[in-house]
């Protein structure tokens, strides 16, 4: 996990070019099916929160990568 080309600057701030890599492990009884909606609150103590809201594919594998 962290901030990608790995010749960022070096901040902890994601610049154009940057992204960076959310994995999420689902416990039992917390599992998605295909086109359910959630969102993903990201909270830092020094900025506002940033909610993500998506849709689950309609083809669910164990590992699925979400644009």
């Amino acid at each position: 996990m962290g901030i990608k080309p790995t010749d960022a600057t070096g901040d902890t701030v994601l610049e154009p070019g940057e992204t960076y890599t959310i994995y999420v492990n689902l416990t039992s009884g917390e599992e998605l099916g295909p086109g359910d909606e959630f969102s993903l609150e990201l909270t830092s103590t020094s900025a506002m929160s940033l909610i993500i809201s998506r849709s689950a594919p309609w083809h669910i594998d164990n590992i699925n990568t979400l644009y």
